[in-house]
């Protein structure tokens, strides 16, 4: 992220190469990411900078309990907010895309994975309280 600038950006699709998988990912540009194209990279993208950017919108928007989870196999305490990474939100994004039935091939395209294994098996995460209607009709006695 810290390496697009608007030359990434043409007919509205963000296009970059990701350097994990060096997988070319095309996707359409949120109209709000101008914003942030613009911005000098030293004080939107640093990856410290937006991390706690992150954990303080959560904290602005209520995701105050208390949680406890294992972090690098120790088990920690606090706010939820607390433990919001930019990975955690990588994940999210393909949720809810796969939420909205995108197929996983295209998710694991805009993710930049270099296989939908990965986006399926890691990043794709659904959230069993919320099971859509077909899926319950499934389990129902007949």
């Amino acid at each position: 992220a810290i390496a697009i600038d608007a030359g990434n950006i043409s007919n509205g699709i963000l296009t970059y190469v990701s350097k994990k998988t060096h997988t070319e990912v095309k996707q359409p540009a949120h109209a709000l990411l101008w914003k942030y194209i613009y911005e000098p990279p030293t004080k939107i993208r640093h990856s410290v900078v937006v991390n706690r950017t992150i954990k303080q919108i959560c904290q602005n928007i209520g995701m105050v309990e208390e949680v406890q989870l294992f972090v690098n196999g120790k088990l920690k305490k606090g706010h939820k907010y607390e433990f919001v990474t930019e990975h955690t939100w990588r994940r999210t994004y393909c949720t809810i895309l796969a939420e909205m039935n995108v197929p996983t091939e295209v998710i694991s395209k805009l993710a930049g994975h270099s296989n939908s294994n990965i986006t399926s098996n890691r990043y794709i995460c659904i959230d069993t309280k919320r099971v859509g209607e077909a899926a319950m009709r499934f389990f129902e006695a007949k």
